[in-house]
């Protein structure tokens, strides 16, 4: 799982407390408001005028309940079904109350109105909470709001920072949007952060179970296998492949050139050309390499790897392998 982010999260308790307090407030308000004034508020429809109507509650004021419990109304009206005792009404029509009150401050009153001092005492509590519930609800809608926004305001100043040094340096449009579009999708896949700056502040041992991560994709290369290597040797070398992402369209390797590194795809599609064949040869997928025997022995690239997707490799470069060759704890 993912890291929480503690603004949204909060915010989520708040609401769930929120709406889970209206509907016992509702309740309250409801049960005091009636169980105060009569002794059944479900009585036989032929006493309902007398018992229910007559009496100083905001229930008896509710045309919405007391049109479905009068049979005077409900059995003349043909959309109205009749109910002597709409437990469901009365509940919705109480958290609408509520809800009206809490967030608007008072409006609810005019909904259904207060009939009793204890009616009235008990909106008037309802509505300091509403202050509040309001209040701190805004506070954090506002807090998840700018959370939520602080890293692309930071890739956008970043970006503007950087087009700004390309201008100053009269850099190509071309090399301009590839550096743009490097950067861009650094800040998708990883939010702008360097594996430099990460790694750099890690422990070592840290930093070390991390780059093991890699020894799967090493050891298939053919030099770097289990049968062949010690473990030790493997995770020297997993530590000193270096991460380098390249952008559709880049060259990682270049025909005709001793370039001396190993290369492992990581993730994307980097494709074999050949000079003088327009199409590419085949494709270079996640766990496939290049670059080994030029490695070992230093001969010239036979083919050019490009890059047809952003291409993220794994590289060892022939200055580390050779100090690790020389390394004192290097047993292979």
């Amino acid at each position: 799982k993912g890291p929480v982010n503690e603004p949204v999260f909060r915010m989520y308790i708040i609401l769930f407390f929120m709406i889970l307090f209206m509907c016992e407030c509702g309740c309250v308000y409801f049960g005091l408001a009636t169980l105060l004034v009569v002794d059944d508020i479900c009585p036989a429809p032929e006493d309902f005028v007398d018992e229910i109507l007559d009496e100083e509650m905001w229930v008896a004021e509710d045309s919405i309940i007391t049109d479905v419990m009068d049979i005077r109304v409900c059995e003349v009206d043909p959309n109205i079904e009749c109910d002597d005792c709409p437990l469901t009404i009365f509940f919705t029509r109480s958290i609408y109350y509520l809800m009206q009150t809490i967030f608007t401050i008072g409006y609810g009153d005019d909904v259904t109105p207060s009939k009793s001092s204890v009616e009235m005492a008990l909106a008037c509590a309802f509505m300091i909470f509403g202050v509040f519930a309001y209040a701190m609800t805004i506070a954090n809608m506002t807090s998840v709001l700018a959370n939520l926004d602080v890293v692309n305001m930071q890739f956008r100043h970043e970006m503007d920072t950087i087009s700004r040094w390309l201008s100053l340096r009269s850099v190509p449009a071309q090399l301009r949007q590839r550096l743009t579009t490097y950067f861009s999708y650094l800040s998708r896949s990883q939010h702008g952060m360097l594996d430099e700056v990460l790694l750099g502040e890690l422990p070592p041992r840290l930093s070390i179970e991390l780059a093991e991560l890699h020894v799967d994709l090493l050891t298939k290369v053919p030099f770097f296998r289990k049968e062949r290597r010690r473990e030790n040797f493997l995770t020297m070398v997993a530590t000193a492949l270096k991460r380098r992402i390249f952008t559709p369209g880049s060259f990682i390797l270049y025909q005709g050139e001793m370039q001396r590194e190993l290369v492992i795809i990581k993730s994307g599609r980097a494709e074999i050309r050949v000079s003088g064949v327009s199409d590419a040869l085949g494709n270079l997928l996640p766990g496939d390499f290049i670059g080994d025997y030029q490695l070992l022995f230093g001969t010239a690239n036979q083919v050019g790897i490009q890059a047809a997707d952003f291409t993220e490799t794994l590289v060892l470069t022939f200055d580390a392998f050779k100090q690790l060759m020389s390394h004192p704890r290097n047993d292979l």
